[in-house]
């Protein structure tokens, strides 16, 4: 028997990855993208061991798969398909590294796990797409961490942390569509590249 999983819709989610790879695109001097969209597979890899895939299917379907390098438990693939359904087997062929913590399966609206007992990793991995908690962090970490100690004036006072909720919302509801202007609101600094960011959103289109 399947297990209900608390996530957000596969299209909330979309929106979420589609402003967590612009974020990540603006730092210009990466080149080794790791969170985009890559054809029909959505990636988020934190460049340390960390990371999640979802594949999203035509039949509306997907597969959520990943593994928090400190707190999940590897298994073997076997245990994480119990019970679900043959095609999220078939989806994972050849996708995602070697060592799976958690693999999840988007059926009829819902989100599901297979009945295993081990610690999975994924609330610790805290992906940005999960909701906008995680989202903002991950905004703040970029933004309050990285940008503003290359971009801000060394009297500004500003908590670049502090994310604004308004500026959240109406970049997370534009998904895919991001504005340059809602971007903008978002990090706060007009020298990063917004084309950048704009695109690596764009990737992420319509509802698959």
């Amino acid at each position: 028997m399947l297990l209900p999983v608390d996530l957000p819709s596969l299209d909330a989610m979309r929106h979420r990855w589609a402003i967590t790879a612009a974020v990540y695109a603006l730092d210009s001097s990466d080149t080794d993208i790791r969170v985009k969209a890559d054809g029909p597979l959505w990636l988020y890899d934190d460049h340390g061991g960390s990371w999640a895939t979802l594949i999203p299917l035509a039949s509306g379907e997907a597969v959520l798969a990943g593994n928090d390098r400190d707190h999940s438990t590897l298994v073997e693939l076997s245990e994480l398909l119990e019970g679900m359904p043959d095609w999220v087997g078939d989806a994972l062929r050849g996708h995602g590294p070697a060592g799976f913590g958690f693999v999840y399966a988007h059926v009829d609206g819902g989100w599901w796990r297979a009945p295993y007992g081990t610690n999975d990793g994924f609330t610790r991995l805290r992906l940005p797409a999960a909701g906008d908690a995680e989202l903002a962090e991950y905004i703040a970490g970029y933004v309050g961490d990285g940008f503003s100690a290359d971009y801000a004036d060394e009297d500004d006072l500003t908590d670049y942390r502090d994310v604004d909720p308004t500026a959240l919302a109406a970049a997370v509801e534009a998904g895919p569509g991001v504005t340059r202007e809602q971007l903008l609101a978002l990090v706060r600094f007009p020298e990063l590249d917004l084309g950048r960011g704009l695109a690596a959103a764009a990737r992420f289109g319509t509802k698959r």
